[in-house]
């Protein structure tokens, strides 16, 4: 027998810039389940909208890999590859997981050379802290890139 645990959708966003707020329970609902590259990147979407700036967040999962939080990681022109940045927020809500999104306006999301460094950083720095980086996905304006799917990276 299986009892279903009541959603609600997340409110508060931790944001390094501002507080920000997730205006509609669409964008992100506590417990769902977000291990799926495909189910994270349409909370990314949501999240990103169509922003020609560069944005990286950060989806904080339990270990059961269900939604706890998120927080926005770098907003600019260029990655940040500081690691409080991506697990300070997981830390401080007790993450056992995270995956990392960022946009890359245009349609090409081949990751880069920084793409592969920054992952590489994170899941060192995330097997130190015992929260595990569990995928790292790109997204262009139509198109995603799992690193975990293109078997890259190891959760």
């Amino acid at each position: 027998m299986t009892t279903e645990v009541p959603t609600r959708p997340i409110r508060r966003v931790v944001s390094i810039f501002a507080e920000v707020v997730v205006t509609g329970p669409e964008a992100l609902t506590y417990g769902q389940d977000a291990a799926a590259p495909d189910v994270a990147e349409a909370i990314f979407r949501k999240l990103i909208g169509p922003s020609a700036t560069l944005q990286t967040w950060v989806l904080l999962l339990d270990k059961r890999q269900k939604t706890i939080g998120v927080a926005q990681a770098s907003l600019g022109p260029s990655l940040s590859y500081e690691a409080d940045l991506y697990f300070g927020p997981a830390l401080r809500v007790a993450a056992s997981r995270i995956i990392v999104g960022r946009n890359k306006p245009g349609e090409d999301p081949r990751p880069c050379h920084s793409d592969f460094e920054l992952a590489y950083r994170l899941a060192s720095a995330g097997r130190l802290l015992h929260v595990s980086l569990l995928d790292y996905l790109i997204l262009s304006d139509t198109k995603y890139v799992s690193l975990r799917e293109r078997l890259e990276l190891r959760a």
